[in-house]
């Protein structure tokens, strides 16, 4: 995976961080649809009305698309795709404004700090390449 046939070569720990992050959004994809089902009827919370846990569970889906559309992402850029990054980065920055309406801070602090964290590794360089210059 820190290569190719072409000669595209990635730094050992920006593989690591794929695909750790890939594991991540799965795990958050499980997460998102959890709280979705608990939060619109799966448990019924009688105190709160139905209209506003209908909206809160109709956020969690879209955020649960969004991180389809991560994992997607990042399965392209680990086949060295431009339209991976584009996927990844996109889906995350319109999840930071689904966790503003849902008012999760801790939840946009993670993303926007994964966002860094993911520009920081992609562009490590070994043999004077990152994987962001090699992507196609």
């Amino acid at each position: 995976m820190d290569y190719d046939k072409s000669g595209r070569i990635r730094n050992g720990f920006t593989s690591f961080w794929l695909i750790l992050c890939l594991v991540y959004h799965l795990l958050s994809l499980v997460m998102y649809l959890f709280r979705a089902w608990m939060g619109t009827g799966g448990i019924v919370n009688f105190l709160v009305p139905l209209s506003i846990t209908l909206r809160y569970g109709i956020l969690l889906l879209s955020s649960a698309v969004l991180v389809v559309v991560s994992v997607i992402g990042i399965i392209f850029i680990l086949r060295w795709k431009m339209i991976g990054f584009i996927l990844w980065m996109g889906s995350s920055i319109v999840n930071i404004f689904l966790g503003m309406m849902r008012g999760e801070r801790l939840n946009i602090i993670a993303i926007a700090a994964g966002i860094v964290v993911m520009l920081i590794v992609i562009n490590l360089r070994k043999n004077e390449k990152s994987t962001f210059d090699q992507l196609e």
